[in-house]
């Protein structure tokens, strides 16, 4: 049922006729009403042809929970959506990546698409709203600049600092006295106006309050409105944001079901999703034997077959045929229960009309009737966890051994969830997570790119993510969970929350003085700190990394641990120790590998990067000597990492082609008058920009394709520079605008302060034109004063010259 939102649907009509309107988001407290306007424009838009869109597609993220604790992601919406859009590789990409190719699908054609719940997938807190997801931030802010259609978004919580020129951030208040008795009598309650009125302001007019008062009075109270009086009072509740209106009527129904009836038990079942299930779902939890408190209510159990009394089985048997129609009948009429498999973007409650109940597969409920009764379930520890245990095993067995695409990975992500709130979390981490999931090699993510699953699978292993967890856990595994936390989370842009995970973990390997995963948890830390532009912390991460690797005695992480802390002083100015370091660092590779003398892939391009910047304060003779030498480091160790090593990662491979193009592209610059820095293009400028070329689109692509979005800034900016010096200077401005979203939102400042320095010399340019770039109608000198602000602030001092140079 569904009265007066004239204003929401004269917004919304008003949107489909206004090219410059891109996004409409609307905001509420849970239950006042979002899903249900969607629902009834979608009738009225479905009447009328579609109202002219190509193509209309909806996701709800409720399916996901609505629990900030359970970190929903994007992951399976986008997946289904560049698979409804015709993408042909679904899987491919990072996060970013399959955002912009959806992006492109989406402006391709007049599409409406419909995000409906999207609270699971934003900060409850500091600050409220912000989308803590890459993808789908990416997904908002590119169609809120360009979108031929329409979205339309609704969620608990506004965006903050959304409010662009295109979107439109709406609230949807409360039903006024009037609107809400409009209501109670619509769904056949009685009384006067007067009457009417008071009950729909004692229950703050919330929809879903309102919704169940009229069923629950219809039930108990011939349809008096006057016995509102009676629903129960809550002793405490968060009335605004969990639909504290709603859980007073929830509760009055379980008086009058009781507590032990079937009703209340199956409701108690459903709350163990998240999201609508089917029958077989369902049937887990009621097999033999009995969870009594829960299952016992809705069945009993028989003994069945055998000889002469012996080798007989117990089989469950529900509840029979009429018995089963009247209670999902009785759930239904209290608008309780959702049960039909048409019922998505929505609350919309078919009832069964006949004795047959097998059409009944797809079973759900309002995600605040389903998080009111999975409280009370939590209540029965010992049920919770034997009917979550069921469901464990259940998907755990349903999965193929080793999964190897997203949706056949699905299975053990739901048997994750299900295990850990059966309290068998170390089984969980060992059987499931690292052996099937991660196939002990970071599977998930390193082949897959599932950061966004692993980290909500990971979820379940906290107490508070991503501060205490669960202390049921063996020591080692809980260092060995807070590092992956932390890179899942620096791979989704979100550095910040790394970061105590990230010291956390480093704490605890040093009180068990595991000096090995200690030097690795600091080195981690250091990098996560250069990234964030906390250079004075990242050094004295990287000296602990050091102290560290030292103790381990172990000669690989002895190596890279003097680069990390090189590549910090590099950055922080203090060039001379930081090639002091990397020499010291070389020679520890050549008697680590002796057939292969040289530094390769992060470390490689480290050390590549640190004499790169010595190269503007070289005369030329110095300079080309130094760059014929890197050009052949660079071509030598490419060789390496492609063609000798088989366990390389992809990362490394793509840093190796950045440094080798930005050593190419620098030996451009200088005559090759016998130092011999350019052949054997001397003669064919065209062939040696095609290789350069080359080389930074593979570095890009590679950078995109390994998952890790706070690397990609990197081969961005390079190969911007590069684009201005071929004076294409539009596709690097493309560049310079991708490096600098990424590095906003995810306070990359480094690289910040690299994609400023990068527009000021682009708009020092005479021949570019267009001058629109990510921040509209910003000069040279606004880019350079905030570069400058944050190279203050960061202690950048490496680009302290360019910055100079940039001013002049």
């Amino acid at each position: 049922m569904f009265v007066r939102r004239e204003s929401e649907l004269k917004q919304l009509e008003l949107a489909c006729a206004d090219t410059r309107q891109n996004i409409i988001l609307f905001h509420a407290a849970g239950g006042t009403g979002k899903t249900a306007l969607l629902k009834a424009w979608l009738k009225q838009l479905q009447a009328n042809n579609w109202n002219g869109f190509d193509k209309v597609y909806g996701w709800s993220f409720y399916i996901q929970g609505t629990d900030e604790a359970r970190q929903a992601s994007s992951e399976s919406f986008v997946h289904d959506a560049l698979g409804f859009f015709g993408d042909a590789e679904p899987d491919a990409g990072t996060a970013l990546d399959k955002a912009a190719r959806l992006v492109a699908l989406v402006q391709a054609q007049k599409t409406l698409l419909l995000l409906d719940g999207l609270e699971p997938l934003q900060h409850k807190a500091q600050p409220q709203g912000k989308l803590r997801d890459a993808g789908l931030e990416r997904l908002l802010n590119d169609l809120a600049l360009h979108n031929p259609g329409l979205l339309v978004v609704s969620s608990r919580l506004a965006i903050p600092g959304f409010d662009w020129q295109g979107v439109a951030q709406i609230p949807v208040d409360a039903f006024a006295a009037a609107d809400g008795a409009a209501l109670l009598q619509a769904l056949g309650v009685q009384g006067t106006v007067q009457e009417l009125e008071t009950a729909s302001t004692a229950f703050g007019g919330h929809g879903l309050a309102l919704v169940l008062l009229a069923t629950w009075l219809k039930a108990l109270h011939g349809a008096d409105v006057r016995c509102h009086q009676e629903v129960a009072l809550l002793d405490a509740a968060d009335v605004e944001y969990f639909g504290g209106h709603a859980q007073r009527v929830m509760r009055s129904y379980e008086q009058f079901f009781g507590e032990d009836s079937a009703e209340i038990a199956l409701l108690k079942v459903l709350s163990l999703f998240d999201r609508p299930v089917c029958w077989e779902e369902v049937m887990v939890v009621l097999e033999p034997p009995l969870i009594q408190g829960l299952t016992d209510k809705l069945g009993h159990v028989e003994k069945q077959g055998g000889f002469l009394g012996f080798f007989q089985h117990e089989t469950f048997v529900r509840l029979d045929d009429k018995h089963w129609v009247v209670l999902l009948q009785r759930l239904g009429e209290a608008r309780l229960l959702n049960n039909s498999a048409d019922a998505d973007l929505g609350d919309e409650v078919v009832i069964a009309q006949s004795e047959d109940w097998t059409p009944l597969k797809v079973f759900d409920t309002h995600p605040l009737i389903r998080e009111h009764f999975a409280a009370g379930l939590q209540r029965m520890p010992d049920v919770w966890r034997e009917a979550n245990r069921r469901l464990y095993e259940y998907y755990k067995n349903q999965a193929v051994e080793f999964p190897d695409s997203f949706e056949t990975m699905q299975p053990l992500y739901a048997a994750v969830g299900h295990g850990c709130r059966a309290g068998l979390h170390q089984e969980v981490l060992e059987d499931v997570f690292r052996k099937r999931i991660q196939r002990n090699e970071a599977f998930s993510w390193k082949k897959l790119g599932l950061f966004g699953s692993d980290l909500s699978a990971w979820a379940n292993f906290f107490i508070i993510p991503w501060g205490k967890l669960i202390s049921e856990l063996k020591d080692t595994s809980k260092g060995f969970i807070l590092n992956e936390v932390a890179l899942c989370l620096r791979a989704q842009s979100r550095l910040r929350e790394a970061l105590e995970p990230m010291r956390a973990g480093e704490d605890m390997r040093v009180a068990q003085e595991s000096w090995l995963n200690a030097a690795k948890s600091a080195g981690n830390l250091s990098e996560l700190q250069v990234t964030l532009g906390d250079l004075s912390a990242a050094v004295e991460s990287a000296q602990r990394s050091v102290a560290w690797a030292d103790k381990s005695e172990d000669a690989f992480w002895r190596m890279v641990s003097h680069t990390t802390l090189a590549d910090a002083l590099q950055l922080s100015g203090d060039s001379e120790a930081a090639l002091v370091l990397f020499a010291e660092a070389e020679i520890m590779q050549q008697e680590w590998q002796p057939e292969y003398p040289l530094l390769y892939g992060l470390q490689g391009y480290r050390y590549c990067d640190a004499l790169l910047a010595g190269v503007v304060q070289m005369d030329d003779s110095a300079a080309r000597a130094l760059i014929l030498e890197l050009r052949e480091w660079g071509e030598k160790t490419l060789d390496w990492v492609t063609n000798h090593f088989t366990n390389m990662g992809l990362l490394d491979i793509s840093l190796h082609h950045l440094s080798l193009a930005r050593v190419l592209a620098l030996s451009t610059r200088f005559a090759a008058d016998g130092a011999g820095a350019n052949p054997p293009y001397t003669d064919d400028s065209s062939a040696q920009a095609a290789e350069i070329g080359g080389h930074f689109q593979q570095a890009v692509a590679g950078l995109r394709d390994c998952g890790q979005v706070q690397e990609l800034p990197r081969g961005l900016l390079h190969r911007a520079t590069w684009y201005m010096q071929q004076g294409r200077l539009a596709a690097a401005q493309r560049d310079l605008q991708e490096a600098l979203q990424i590095a906003q939102r995810g306070e990359m400042r480094l690289f910040e302060v690299d994609a400023r320095l990068g527009f000021a010399a682009l708009l020092k340019l005479p021949g570019f034109e267009n001058r629109e770039a990510l921040e509209p109608n910003l000069t040279a000198g606004v880019h350079l004063d905030r570069a400058e602000a944050l190279i203050d602030a960061t202690g950048y001092e490496s680009r302290r010259g360019r910055l100079a140079a940039l001013r002049q």
